[in-house]
């Protein structure tokens, strides 16, 4: 990581100034009295610094090592202070210095012209003078300064092996981390305190040169990094200095140099927390999850705390794609994201999420501002205030469950004002918009069929849906699939924006979203790239099959919640489960659909889900019975219809994508939901007058494909395709309508209602 060959190397660099004093500052020439070799006792400690500057670059160093060293620095620059003349009457010159090392310190490899000049330039930065050369007086600040130094170094010598990941995650104490950063904090602001370089104009591409140029004269030691790798990251090192400090910005006394400072340190807390504790952490227990939390507020304050972001209130969207397109080269970014589909993502988030009033205007919107963090801390409070509430029940049983009935009274009686108030946000306006998220939260709990998940992650449908228990895990991901979806009617809302409960979403600005995401949703393998955009037929299929859907043409905050419910848990979740179990049942075949993803073969396929459905399926209660019922003939036909009705690769390959099996698994939640919503009597059927109360909820799509029919007939015909599969004729509508006033015409089963969607399917696109 970038972040560990530069904390090599700063601190590195600070050992550095104790040669740099000895070796640098006295490379002058001899006066002829005084014959001075490093043979002489005086001397005879600086044989074994190198040694020890390796040891503090690597976090080996004893105390007295480090001090033993300093010291022996020190009184050698005094001495060569007093005794040693340069090319100038008090002072000397860059090429002194390289004259000094090459005689009394580097006989192999002298340091170049370059870093001479570079070094002095530092000088100047720390102490003042001239960049031309350094004279006795400010040697003997180095010899005051390293005072300062030395005793850093001591206190960081404790924490070196934590800086530089030398410990184990298991082996580090719960403060460990914690107390190393805010002692290089300490040490590196302390320092800064005892020079002058608030006051000097050095830049980060002078300390760039610097670090180069050290590193180069380093190259294959191992007391730091290879200049190959420092050669790697510095690109990115440079997008993150200009991300958080700005691309010119000039620093302008102590406090703009702390800030600078505290960034950067604040940075590489976020990478030791990542190394040591979040990479090897799970979110599926309480503690993980918090973790995570914690890690992300982490970066959200460094990016609102930063620099550029105090100074200008922004950060240009510029600044942002330099980082990421650095990132993609040094990291191994997931999926199939690129530079492109990031930045394309972050400005649609940015314009639409983060600030929603401007209705997709994108004139005058360049840069990341406070405003649009704002509007992101108070989603990720949102979170936060549902995930303390979850935090909190008391789950019990083996199984450490918690009933519908005991949720809903520990919702009423939770304290909200006061987590809002002492945990998440003081500002009033903001607990305004929190306790307003609350009572949405409410909405979603207190519904007729409320969302419950299985400990799998699959949404579970039943015609007793208040009965169901929950479990920490289960409502995690309730919340989880809650703040995407608050995201999502916040960026595209039409109706009432600001109250989300009364809020919908158009035909025509699910589309927008889709358009939006498309990139992204390719890049992660949940949009086809193939098909055209889904955003219309999936807004008409969360109007028609899920709990809520009332068929009113607007996606509104219930169906929203259960459509995406769906999608996450059954057209993701249970199709890769299915697909992975089918490759070890040996029903994949050689061949790679559009997302990489080996096919299945289609009668291998048939079989085998026949056998597991209710493995499968085990959140589908009412139609694992049903399924389990079909003898084989009855399954074939069944499967058929399923095919039919959700293929979209060519039948006649006799194999299957995972589009198709996206879509199948999908379906079949559909199916279930329409089944165990109206089937009042829990007989597992459908009778005629179950679908007549049905009929309401596809009035407006039935209107649409059949302008001009009355609504009797519209209902008539609903009827009718439910029991019988097929669109009615005429003749077919009269003798229906003779039939039911003598008879009870058959009930229709899931079977039936498959075929209704076969029927059906062009017209739902």
């Amino acid at each position: 990581m970038f972040s560990k060959a530069w904390i090599k190397t700063g601190i590195a660099f600070l050992s550095l100034i104790t040669v740099v004093g000895c070796s640098e500052f006295l490379k002058g020439k001899k006066q002829e009295q005084e014959v001075i070799e490093l043979s002489d006792d005086k001397f005879a400690c600086l044989k074994v610094v190198p040694k020890n500057l390796k040891k503090m670059t690597l976090g080996t160093a004893t105390e007295t090592e480090i001090s033993t060293s300093f010291s022996c620095v020190q009184q050698s620059l005094l001495y060569f202070e007093k005794r040693t003349q340069g090319s100038y009457e008090d002072g000397y010159t860059p090429e002194d210095l390289r004259k000094f090392f090459g005689k009394y310190f580097l006989k192999e490899n002298n340091i170049t012209p370059e870093i001479s000049r570079e070094l002095l330039k530092f000088k100047k930065a720390l102490f003042g003078g001239s960049s031309e050369w350094i004279s006795k007086a400010e040697v003997r600040l180095l010899v005051d300064f390293m005072g300062p130094v030395k005793n850093e170094m001591l206190l960081l010598s404790k924490h070196m092996g934590v800086l530089l990941l030398k410990k184990q995650p298991q082996d580090l104490k719960p403060t460990e981390a914690a107390d190393a950063v805010e002692q290089l904090r300490s040490s590196l602001q302390n320092l800064m305190r005892n020079t002058e370089i608030a006051k000097s104009d050095y830049s980060f591409a002078d300390g760039k040169k610097l670090m180069m140029g050290l590193s180069n004269f380093v190259t294959g030691t191992e007391a730091f990094e290879p200049y190959t790798k420092l050669a790697k990251w510095m690109p990115l090192v440079e997008s993150i200095k200009r991300f958080l400090i700005g691309e010119r910005a000039q620093l302008a006394g102590l406090n703009d140099w702390s800030v600078a400072l505290n960034n950067f340190v604040d940075l590489y807390n976020i990478f030791l927390r990542y190394h040591y504790l979040i990479q090897h952490e799970s979110t599926n227990s309480k503690e993980g999850l918090k973790n995570f939390t914690g890690f992300g507020m982490q970066v959200y304050e460094l990016i609102y705390g930063s620099f550029q972001m105090n100074k200008a209130g922004e950060i240009p969207f510029k600044d942002i794609d330099s980082l990421i397109d650095q990132a993609v080269v040094a990291f191994k970014i997931p999926f199939s994201l690129n530079a492109v589909t990031l930045k394309e993502t972050y400005r649609v988030a940015v314009l639409r999420i983060l600030e929603p009033y401007r209705n997709g205007d994108t004139r005058g919107l360049g840069a990341l501002t406070r405003t649009h963090m704002l509007s992101l801390k108070r989603e990720v409070n949102v979170w936060r205030l549902t995930q303390a509430f979850i935090d909190k029940l008391s789950f019990a049983g083996q199984k450490n469950m918690i009933s519908q009935v005991s949720l809903l009274e520990s919702y009423a009686q939770f304290n909200t004002q006061e987590i809002i108030r002492e945990g998440i946000d003081r500002d009033p306006l903001e607990q305004e918009a929190l306790r307003r998220s609350w009572v949405d939260f409410g909405v979603l709990l207190k519904s007729n069929n409320p969302v419950v998940f299985g400990e799998t992650g699959r949404y579970l449908v039943s015609n007793r849906q208040k009965m169901l228990p929950h479990t920490w895990k289960t409502l995690t991901r309730f919340n989880v699939i809650k703040a995407f979806q608050r995201t999502v009617m916040i960026g595209y809302a039409d109706k009432n924006p600001s109250d989300l409960v009364n809020a919908a979403i158009s035909e025509a600005s699910f589309v927008k979203a889709y358009d939006d995401f498309r990139l992204l949703g390719v890049a992660i393998k949940a949009f086809d790239p193939r098909n055209a955009n889904t955003g219309a037929r999936n807004l008409k299929e969360a109007n028609y099959f899920t709990f809520s859907g009332n068929g009113d043409a607007l996606m509104d905050f219930k169906e929203s919640f259960e459509f995406f419910s769906i999608m996450t848990s059954a057209g993701l979740g249970t199709s890769t489960d299915i697909a992975k179990d089918m490759e070890k049942l040996n029903c994949t075949s050689a061949k790679i659909d559009i997302f990489g993803f080996k096919m299945l073969k289609e009668a291998c396929f048939a079989s085998e889900l026949h056998k597991n459905f209710r493995t499968y399926f085990d959140n589908l209660f009412v139609m694992g019975s049903y399924v389990s019922g079909l003898s084989e003939a009855q399954w074939g036909e069944f499967i058929g219809t399923l095919l039919r009705a959700t293929r979209i690769s060519d039948p006649r390959g006799g194999l299957l994508e995972t589009s198709d099996l996206r879509s199948l698994v999908v379906v079949l939640h559909y199916t279930e939901d329409l089944m165990v919503t109206y089937d009042q009597d829990g007989n597992r059927t459908l009778s005629l007058d179950e679908i007549y109360s049905s009929a309401p909820r596809f009035m407006s799509f039935l209107r649409q494909t059949n302008p001009g029919t009355s609504d009797g007939n519209l209902r008539d015909g609903l009827a009718y395709m439910l029991i019988y599969g097929k669109k009615p004729s005429i003749l077919d509508m009269i003798g229906f309508k003779a039939s039911i006033i003598f008879r009870d015409p058959p009930e229709a089963n899931h079977l039936n209602i498959l075929k209704v969607i076969e029927v059906l399917k062009d017209d739902l696109k």
